[in-house]
């Protein structure tokens, strides 16, 4: 709708569809995909540089790779794709049913304005409602506050909340100088309940996504 009132003809060409990958699907498609998407990333953030081994981190969270004392297990990409190509990305860890994180989330920059991280949101936000996640938790630098909180209905934790939700995932993500959002995650209606994955990846009771603290 938002590219239609501008250039109807464009929009009939477009092929828009979205996937949740996991990092261990090894299959060549897949491989494209999440390559695309950390290219994103790369183009949109400085370096997370690991104060230990010196390594950027953002490959390993899109691949959902575990290191020493940083761990990514569990963490999917999803992507949105236009004619085949990434235009946006997100990567989500899903902890139980009570909470759920998107650390990272970008778009491709000569993509942006034209609505389709809005749309990637309300897919993962739907397949979350699907799953019966509570709520879905995100990092925001204070110039990216008002656009989570005004557009996207996320608001500011207090502390005491803040420390509820890390004894039950205390993997999440957390970066310096960033606030912690949080949004209710609100019933959707899902018309067609069969979602297709690779690898057999079980949504419903994913083991990787389900460790909590001992």
């Amino acid at each position: 709708m938002k590219q239609g009132i501008t250039d109807v003809d464009s929009v009939s060409h477009l092929d828009i569809g979205w996937r949740l990958i996991s990092g261990k699907v090894t299959s060549p498609e897949s491989r494209m995909l999440l390559s695309q998407a950390l290219a994103i990333f790369h183009d949109c953030f400085d370096p997370i540089v690991d104060p230990v081994s010196g390594r950027n981190l953002i490959p390993r969270m899109v691949y959902g790779k575990s290191m020493q004392g940083q761990d990514y297990g569990g963490i999917c990409c999803a992507v949105l794709t236009v004619n085949a190509t990434v235009v946006s990305a997100g990567l989500l860890r899903v902890f139980g049913r009570e909470v759920a994180e998107l650390p990272l989330v970008a778009t491709r920059m000569c993509s942006r304005e034209k609505g389709y991280f809005q749309l990637l949101f309300s897919c993962v936000e739907k397949l979350l409602s699907f799953l019966n996640v509570e709520s879905i938790m995100v990092p925001a630098a204070e110039e990216a506050e008002p656009l989570w909180m005004n557009k996207f209905g996320f608001r500011k934790l207090a502390p005491e909340q803040l420390s509820k939700y890390v004894k039950v995932s205390y993997q999440m993500v957390r970066f310096k100088g960033a606030s912690m959002l949080q949004k209710p995650v609100h019933s959707h209606q899902i018309t067609d309940e069969k979602i297709e994955t690779e690898d057999n990846f079980d949504l419903k009771q994913p083991k990787e996504l389900l460790k909590m603290d001992e």
